[in-house]
């Protein structure tokens, strides 16, 4: 049997992202938090992240039942949709990123009749996603690319028409020799970049005078630098 899927992104809103890693950065050892996921194009995005009553150890976390269902009744109250609560995060503190035994008995708690999502990361910033299918039948995609969701706030238009009121943009113009042309170096040009190891452009100020030295490249830079022989000047 071949089994084959697309993998999803899981994006973060960086409020969220950023109040993770607060949390987990505060932790003296492992911490929970519940995240709400919508899914969208090419994978799912987590909006809203939670941190409920909970008991941690430095490797284990443990959350407070109560306290998940006082979760789910404010966000009814606040007209979020309860079935959107769908991701489990928790840090393992200094340890690397994997799935232990307990997390894997944690992950089946939360099962659904859908899909869950579980997160986790460390203190140097690694993590690790999977997503869990659970019906018709289980399936686990693991290690799924997370970023943050940076969204399009509108602004290009308003971008477009301030960098036309204010810029004025000029072409180069070579006389003989069409704007359009790509110059490229000529071979003494090339030569001269090999000589200086490529650390300058080929038309640069420097590279007129190859034959100075790294101070009187500077000098001519900067005529106004005086030395014991008195300011250089140059035509």
């Amino acid at each position: 049997m071949k089994l084959s899927a697309c993998t999803p992104t899981v994006w973060l809103l960086p409020e969220v992202d950023q109040r993770l890693r607060a949390w987990v950065d505060i932790a003296s050892g492992e911490m929970s938090a519940l995240g709400l996921v919508e899914k969208i194009a090419g994978g799912f995005l987590v909006t809203k992240i939670f941190l409920p009553k909970q008991t941690c150890g430095p490797a284990e976390t443990e959350l407070d039942q109560a306290a998940i269902a006082q979760l789910l009744a404010e966000l009814d109250a606040t007209g979020d949709d309860v079935a959107k609560l769908r991701l489990w995060a928790h840090s393992h503190a200094a340890f690397r990123c994997f799935w232990s035994g307990t997390d894997e008995a944690t992950v089946r708690h939360l099962a659904n009749d859908d899909w869950t999502l579980a997160l986790v990361i460390n203190k140097t910033g690694e993590q690790r996603c999977r997503l869990d299918v659970w019906k018709p039948t289980h399936v686990t995609l693991d290690e799924l690319p997370v970023s943050v969701f940076h969204e399009d706030l509108g602004l290009r238009a308003a971008c477009e028409a301030l960098y036309k009121e204010r810029v004025t943009e000029v072409s180069l113009s070579v006389p003989g020799i069409s704007s359009a042309v790509h110059l490229a170096p000529s071979r003494s040009d090339r030569d001269r970049l090999d000589l200086l190891d490529g650390r300058l452009e080929a038309r640069s100020e420097q590279v007129r005078y190859p034959d100075l030295d790294w101070g009187d490249i500077d000098d001519l830079l900067d005529p106004t630098l005086d030395d014991e022989r008195g300011p250089h000047v140059t035509s």
